[in-house]
């Protein structure tokens, strides 16, 4: 993966990802702030990536465009991993498959959860109604478990088709 990626500098102000705009790339930051908007929040930000953190994995998973904007906050270094070569080793490497995507499920299940907590002391603290932490509410799916399962099936399917186990 290090090896097929590249280090890409991010301007503070520019934009590395555009809300409904496909991405072919997964990222992950190396220094500097990122941050997330959603225009449905009028573009407010809903939350900061700093060092370590992946940016672009729920398109990833759920083969999606972006559901939020990213941008830099301050001149920051992303390592870019090319879709293509990252799905290419995925199917080639049953083992690597595996790991890759049950770090993937703790990360995105991590970000769910932090996010959730915010939204909901948001609309607490402000006594406002909002339509997200609504949303949250009264959904019947449980977006943690959703992710999770579509991450486990894609790890399951790499396994079967490289023969590591049986169905």
């Amino acid at each position: 993966m290090i090896a097929t990626g590249e280090s890409k500098e991010i301007p503070a102000g520019h934009v590395l990802i555009h809300e409904g705009q496909s991405i072919n790339a997964l990222y992950i930051v190396l220094d500097g702030i990122l941050t997330v908007s959603v225009e449905a929040w009028k573009s407010r930000e809903i939350a900061r990536l700093s060092n370590g953190e992946v940016v672009g994995e729920m398109s990833f998973v759920k083969d999606h465009p972006p559901s939020a904007t990213v941008k830099a906050l301050e001149d920051s270094i992303v390592w870019s991993i090319d879709r293509a070569k990252l799905t290419h080793k995925l199917e080639q490497d049953p083992r690597f498959a595996a790991r890759f995507y049950r770090l993937l499920a703790a990360a995105i299940a991590d970000r769910i959860h932090l996010t959730t907590i915010s939204l909901l002391y948001f609309e607490k603290e402000y006594q406002i109604e909002d339509p997200m932490a609504t949303n949250l509410r009264i959904d019947e799916k449980d977006p943690i478990k959703t992710y999770e399962k579509d991450i486990l099936d894609k790890t399951k399917a790499a396994l079967l088709i490289n023969g590591v186990i049986e169905s």
